[in-house]
């Protein structure tokens, strides 16, 4: 397609990290299992990233009754953000998320937004380094495991957010930072 080029494998991102960690002590014990995959495809008009994270973990505490006390967590996360290019810096699209967390009980949430970026690095250097700030408004719909505080077994709300990330990769290795706001708007 006119003015779309790919970028050179080398500068492509696509990077697989799974972790694992078993932990245990005398008066408690921790199993934890999780992976997470991320993917960028970027060229000058387009930019779409994919993330997914899966983490469950199991714990037992000797409180010196006859069974253990025994908890589980499980988290699901899956995040996108597709985005066209207005220059080198700013971008206008849409990003989301579906998640789980017996943590938060979410059952489902499920979040899509109109979104616009501004990278103070040129995009054209994304694959190196970036510092993003993005702005969306939209809606979330969650589904709850049990009835939350305020009654709701279910509930779509309007909410926005703000997003700083940072990135930059070196032949030495890569730095990470990213911090995140959000509102829901129905109090307001």
């Amino acid at each position: 397609r006119r003015g779309q080029r790919l970028l050179p494998e080398s500068e492509r991102h696509d990077r697989v990290r799974p972790r694992t960690r078993l932990v245990g002590k005398r008066s408690s014990r921790e199993r934890e299992l999780g992976a997470d995959f991320s993917a960028d495809r970027i060229t000058p008009d387009w930019k779409a990233t994919f993330g997914a994270e899966i983490e469950h973990s199991i714990e037992e505490f000797d409180l010196d009754e006859e069974e253990p006390v025994h908890a589980e967590r499980r988290e699901r996360d899956f995040q996108w953000l597709v985005v066209n290019g207005l220059g080198e810096h700013w971008s206008i699209g849409a990003t989301g998320d579906v998640e789980s967390s017996t943590f938060d009980n979410i059952k489902l949430s499920i979040s899509a937004m109109p979104a616009i970026e501004f990278n103070v690095f040129p995009y054209s250097s994304y694959t190196r380094r970036q510092l993003r700030l993005m702005y969306g408004a939209g809606v979330e719909s969650n589904r709850y495991y049990e009835t939350t505080l305020f009654g709701e077994d279910e509930e779509t709300l309007p909410r926005h957010e703000v997003s700083l990330a940072y990135e930059q990769r070196e032949p030495w290795g890569s730095l990470q930072a990213r911090t995140e706001w959000s509102q829901y708007l129905h109090d307001l």
